[in-house]
């Protein structure tokens, strides 16, 4: 995976907002085609779009299925309409091997639950801690 596919996780913000992206993507170190996803809990809308637009170019960037660790942790107060907008094509790409959802809350469940109806997707995996979602992924190395 290429830094260029992942650089671009900020979008244009107005003056008195932080400079940092509420949602961002980053490779994960040790981890081939693993990305972590990670949620601050007030979200600025047009970093949703952004992270997702990254994590779509990184399909296509990578050999094999790639694997989206995504960290809730922090009880983010999902943009419902942004999120789903921006989440379908990802969520329906064949590329994309599965979600390992660490956290979550209601509108994590919404979310999941419209995307999976929408594109007939059933790659979504619910864990408590970082440890835990990293352990499946391991599995995930050890069964290919």
């Amino acid at each position: 995976m290429t830094d260029q596919v992942l650089r671009d996780t900020t979008s244009p913000r107005p003056a008195d907002a932080s400079s940092t992206a509420t949602v961002a993507v980053q490779p994960v170190d040790g981890y081939q085609n693993t990305l972590l996803m990670t949620w601050q809990q007030n979200v600025h809308p047009p970093d949703v779009r952004t992270a997702f637009e990254a994590i779509c170019r990184s399909l296509h960037a990578d050999n094999g299925p790639v694997y989206v660790v995504v960290d809730l942790l922090c009880d983010p107060k999902f943009p419902l309409s942004e999120t789903m907008m921006s989440a379908v094509n990802c969520y329906a790409n064949p590329l994309l091997g599965a979600w390992l959802i660490v956290g979550g809350n209601r509108g994590a469940k919404a979310i999941e639950s419209f995307l999976a109806r929408v594109t007939r997707r059933q790659n979504v995996f619910w864990f408590d801690s970082m440890d835990e979602a990293l352990a499946y992924r391991d599995g995930l190395d050890a069964e290919g």
